[in-house]
């Protein structure tokens, strides 16, 4: 697969948002943001991204993200955020 469906870059895009402006601490909110990637197989990403979401994988499913340590909250939510504008870069080169 050379590109995941709009859905996609709609949940992470979502993710992201969460991220940036739900409520509660860092962590809530990437337990929250772990809602929308759970939506996400990890097939249905670029090929470009697949590996990277694959790492990142275990975080929501494990459902965890909530009591992670700040440092690796931050390191969680930034991972988050680079897979995001990948896609949109993916997207306006006609590739996502």
């Amino acid at each position: 697969m050379t590109a995941g469906p709009s859905h996609v870059v709609e949940q992470v895009g979502l993710a992201v948002a969460e991220l940036a402006t739900g409520r509660g601490t860092l962590q809530e909110r990437l337990a929250d943001a772990s809602l929308h990637l759970l939506t996400i197989r990890a097939a249905e990403m670029p090929d470009a991204l697949r590996d990277q979401f694959t790492r990142m994988e275990p975080l929501w499913l494990s459902g965890d993200a909530g009591q992670l340590d700040d440092d690796a909250a931050e390191s969680a939510a930034r991972a988050i955020v680079v897979v995001y504008t990948e896609l949109v870069m993916l997207r306006s080169a006609g590739g996502a």
